[in-house]
């Protein structure tokens, strides 16, 4: 997450994590599977590279140095024993397998990474099979100097583990929680399009514009514009909504025609959305311009 944090984590780093999820996940979701050394290796070479335990002393930040290279098999083995043998529930286990693999480091680079990969296949074991918790990466990714604050302070000695392993916690299930409340509105909404006899396909495409996927091709103006034809099913489909709902797909469908404009406009010469709001009179209901921030975006 230091990474992210610094701006320099690569889009490539975050695709190989993704498929390394997706490869590994499988087999451990297996009765058999025991999440021992060789497995561990296993998952730092899928979402890292390489595999093998460290062999050089690491220091973070000029003077937090972590154990040596000589004490990290036993290290490891202690903490998977300890891991597999705990009667903790799932989640509580899973955190604290991802705190002690980071208190550890037992590789070169890509720790992070391996412990949050090996705590969200420790999850999913242990019941937790949708990714909206499962995989932990996306609870801290959008929030990385959060992530790194919770465990600077654990590793000088502010917090004790449990401490950490709690606010890890808090932080997973307040994204969980916005992540369950988006997942069921689109449901929502997929629902009201097939009581309306609307295609899937025609729903595929808005939704893909609705949650914030514009491109140059002018994906918002044509959502907008078919949202404001009486003709369109579309349109229907927007009476059906809740009026918090409704604000919310105006704020995101003026989000989506402010970035398109930005996209299209030449270097240089960008408005910004008030020098816009400015020059065309404030919000057109036409196309469901509209300004108020959504009225139940984190209910």
């Amino acid at each position: 997450m230091r990474r992210e944090l610094h701006g320099y984590a690569q889009p490539s780093e975050v695709m190989r994590y993704a498929r390394a999820f997706d490869q590994l996940l499988p087999a451990a979701l297996a009765p058999s599977w025991t999440l021992d050394a060789g497995i561990l290796g296993e998952i730092h070479d899928s979402a890292v590279g390489g595999g093998a335990f460290r062999t050089t002393e690491l220091t973070v930040g000029g003077h937090h140095k972590f154990p040596p290279p000589s004490a990290v098999p036993e290290l490891v083995d202690n903490v998977l024993a300890q891991t597999a043998a705990s009667s903790e529930p799932p989640a509580v286990m899973a955190t604290r397998l991802h705190l002690n693999l980071l208190t550890i480091h037992p590789f070169l680079d890509g720790n992070g990474r391996t412990a949050r990969l090996a705590a969200t296949l420790w999850l999913a074991r242990g019941g937790f099979r949708s990714t909206l918790f499962t995989a932990v990466e996306q609870h801290f990714h959008p929030t990385p100097a959060e992530y790194i604050g919770i465990l600077d302070r654990f590793r000088y000695g502010e917090i004790d583990e449990d401490r950490c392993i709690a606010c890890l916690l808090r932080a997973m299930i307040a994204n969980a929680m916005y992540a369950a409340w988006f997942r069921a509105r689109e449901l929502r909404l997929r629902a009201h399009c097939d009581a309306l006899g609307i295609p899937a396909k025609v729903t595929a495409q808005a939704l893909e514009a609705y949650e914030l996927k514009p491109n140059p091709t002018g994906n918002a103006a044509a959502l907008a514009a078919a949202l404001a034809s009486e003709d369109n099913p579309l349109h229907r489909l927007k009476e059906t909504l809740t009026p918090g709902e409704r604000t919310e797909l105006a704020f995101q469908v003026t989000r989506m025609l402010d970035e398109e404009a930005e996209a299209r406009s030449p270097p240089g010469r960008r408005k910004s959305p008030i020098e816009s709001e400015r020059q065309t009179g404030g919000a057109n209901e036409a196309t469901l311009v509209r300004r108020e921030a959504p009225a139940d975006r984190h209910q």
